[in-house]
């Protein structure tokens, strides 16, 4: 195949399965679009200015397959406009060039390729992590960077993120650094508060105490994402 046939065909591929597993159709788009902007100018959300572009709205409405009520539950709610609130600390001003320095030791890091889906891996490598060196928020706000990056992917919005955790070198001191609030920042983040479809979550190389230290969040789990 040509380079060309190649982004048809990928092209292709990503517009059926959006219509397949979103309901994304061009009218339907078209008319949630106009759901939810009308939703928002009615109801208003802090932090968010009602002139939203369209972009926008549609990582949402991808998220929550294209219901606009859900979409703007996504973005009020549980959701990015709450955890913004929530934890200031994590979504506050990050420079690209620290989020780089991290990334080159996998904390966290994106592999340079997609699954055969099309998804976006994202992992983190614990070895070598020193929490007094880089703080568990500091690994969140790389976290946060870098999928408001990954989600200015049409491809990503539609093919989705899967969440591989390298706990290689994972030490009780790491278990004892990290306390409940910098979990439940990783908790939110992942159910409910961005627009992205976690398609799935990878735990590998885990110590004989994992067990003990997922204890701690697994009470905050919803089943989907425990299930996932």
């Amino acid at each position: 195949l040509t380079k060309n046939t190649r982004v048809i065909t990928t092209v292709v591929v990503r517009i059926n399965k959006a219509e397949r597993e979103l309901n994304e159709t061009p009218e339907r788009r078209q008319a949630e679009v106009a759901k939810l902007r009308e939703i928002i100018e009615t109801r208003p959300l802090n932090h968010l200015n009602p002139a939203v572009a369209q972009m926008f709205m549609l990582k949402f409405l991808r998220a929550r397959k294209f219901d606009s009520e859900k979409a703007y539950q996504l973005m009020k709610g549980e959701g990015y406009v709450k955890y913004s609130i929530k934890h200031p600390d994590v979504v506050s001003d990050v420079k690209a060039k620290d989020v780089r320095q991290w990334m080159e030791k996998g904390r966290p890091g994106v592999l340079p390729t997609r699954d055969s889906q099309g998804r976006v891996i994202l992992f983190f490598r614990l070895d070598g992590w020193d929490p007094e060196d880089l703080p568990f928020t500091e690994v969140m706000q790389g976290f946060v960077y870098v999928l408001e990056k990954l989600l200015e992917s049409e491809e990503t919005q539609i093919n989705g993120v899967c969440l591989v955790e390298d706990f290689s070198g994972y030490t009780l001191n790491h278990v004892s650094a990290v306390g409940i609030n910098e979990y439940r920042q990783m908790i939110d983040m992942l159910q409910g508060s961005f627009p992205c479809r976690f398609k799935g979550i990878h735990c590998i190389r885990q110590p004989w105490f994992f067990a003990k230290a997922f204890g701690i969040i697994q009470p905050f789990l919803k089943a989907k994402l425990f299930e996932r």
